[in-house]
Parts: structure tokens; sequence; C-alpha cells
């Protein structure tokens, strides 16, 4: 999975967003960012807010795509929602399936489907909302996340609450030994130290604009962000 565009519709400037929004100036940034998708399964995170909060409002996939279905983290399991093509979605819950910002998931292209532009809508997440509760072993699940705000950056620049002894941090993504899709594990050993598992990877655990991730911390934590777009 990489990200092809983001774009924001507030008179930003080509500039503005290859800075990681740095130089950006406006009170609601609303908009759109898309983000490539491939056959089989990828792993995404919600980078925008929107009301309603619906997979069908938040993510658009092209008309022609059909059999897609998107897998959000329940903490013990996956609710599922089915793509039958034009913008129609089918969910496994008793109401409609909403996506928070930094809401993690699954979606699955069927085999033989071409690299998809998904779409998601909505306005970026600022001040201490893009702040995030990260749960613990004490909760007995992992987490499935994603940053709150459309940007990359390590996680240690995104001042992601890794402490000692937490456990890793888990991307599924296509490597030379994972053509196909596999996890690419990062273990945490203090003051910023990383150690992955796959060498082809960035050193450090750097989640794509609308990537997601698992988490699992010994201890629940608040990753706080506190992002403006200024």
């Amino acid at each position: 999975m990489r990200t092809k565009a983001l774009v924001l519709t507030a008179a930003l400037t080509a500039a503005g967003l290859l800075n990681s929004l740095a130089a950006v100036y406006s009170v609601n940034v609303v908009g759109y960012v898309n983000v490539t998708a491939k056959a089989g399964f990828n792993l995404m995170a919600c980078p925008l807010k929107a009301t309603p909060n619906t997979v069908a409002d938040i993510v658009k996939l092209p008309a022609a795509i059909e059999d897609a279905q998107l897998f959000k983290w329940n903490g013990s399991g996956y609710d599922v929602a089915s793509y039958f093509g034009a913008g129609a979605w089918l969910y496994s819950t008793a109401t409609d399936m909403t996506l928070a910002p930094g809401d993690g998931f699954f979606l699955f292209l069927p085999t033989g489907t071409a690299d998809a532009t998904i779409t998601f809508v909505g306005e970026v997440t600022q001040g201490a909302d893009s702040n995030m509760s990260i749960d613990g072993e004490a909760a007995g699940k992992f987490s499935l996340v994603g940053s709150k705000v459309p940007q990359s950056l390590d996680l240690n620049a995104m001042a992601f609450p890794a402490s000692v002894e937490d456990e890793a941090v888990y991307f599924w993504r296509r490597t030379t030994t994972s053509p196909n899709g596999g996890y690419v594990i990062y273990t945490y050993f203090g003051e910023g130290a990383w150690l992955g598992s796959d060498a082809s990877q960035p050193e450090l655990p750097t989640p794509l604009v609308g990537e997601g991730f698992f988490v699992f911390k010994k201890a629940a934590g608040t990753w706080t962000r506190d992002f403006v777009v200024q």
C-alpha cells in the first residue's frame, strides 16, 4: 500500500502539502486523501473525520469494484462491511459501521483486482481531538490504530507512547520475502530504539498516510499529538 496523493481543499499550496502540512493556514481543513490498495489484504486507518462517520460516508471505493470487504477490529475479532459496487455496503453489525479518525481496518480486494484508488473524505482532526488512547495489556486485547491526521512520520517523531518493555507494533506490508503481504514487526527497546523484523523496511516504524497497524502495549497510554494545521 502506498499513498498516491493528499489533497486538502483550503487553497493549499503544493509546497505546504509536501512539508507535512507545516505551511498550511486554515481553521477547518476539509478534503480527501487518496490511498492505493492492491488485491488481497491492505491494512489501513481512517485519517479524516466526517459527519456522519459511516464507512459509506468516509471510504469511497471505485464503483466498478465488487466483492470487496472491510474488516474493523472490535477488540477480539472483526466486524465486516461488504461492498457490492456503486457505493453500496452491507454491514455485519446491527447498525451502520462507523470509522472514527485513527480507527484501523483491513480492506480486502478480490484476487485479480487491479490497483485501486481508495478515497477518504472528511476533515482534518486538530487540537486536542487529535490525541488518542492506546489500550494496554490489562484490556486483554490488541489495538488496531493509525494516525488520526493525514501525516507520515516515524512513530518517535509523532510522539507515539512507546515505553520500555512494550511488546511491538505490527504493520501488514508487501515485502521481498512476503510479496502478497505479511506482518512487519517493530519491537521497542527504549530511548527511541526500535528493531524491525524486515531489513528492507525503514529503520524506524513509519506509518504511511492512511496506513493502520496493530499495537500491543503492557501499559495503556495516550498518543498525544495536539496536531494543528498552521
